[in-house]
């Protein structure tokens, strides 16, 4: 599958809003915190970075953060608003 076609897919699902009700990455918040045990003020950068909800819980509790994925309409429009000067597009 070449980046063109990933990019089309992922873009095709991002548009679908039920694909954006479940965030595997927020469920995953505590332990990622737990086992980690990054410094505050700490960047963590957020690989395939889908809706973004989970940054917003990263910077409220102290953390700098970027967001990376190759779909360009992944982004929840509140994370958009807030964080869109922070997302990367591109293909890992």
């Amino acid at each position: 599958m070449t980046t063109e076609q990933e990019r089309s897919k992922y873009e095709q699902i991002w548009g679908i809003r039920e694909y954006r009700n479940f965030s595997p990455g927020e469920t995953l918040l505590a332990s990622f915190l737990t086992i980690t045990n990054p410094k505050k003020g700490s960047t963590i950068v957020d690989y395939g970075t889908g809706c973004g909800r989970v940054n917003l819980e990263f910077v409220a509790k102290g953390f700098q953060v970027k967001l990376f994925d190759i779909a360009s309409n992944c982004l929840d429009e509140l994370v958009k608003e807030k964080l869109g000067h922070l997302f990367t597009e591109g293909c890992l």
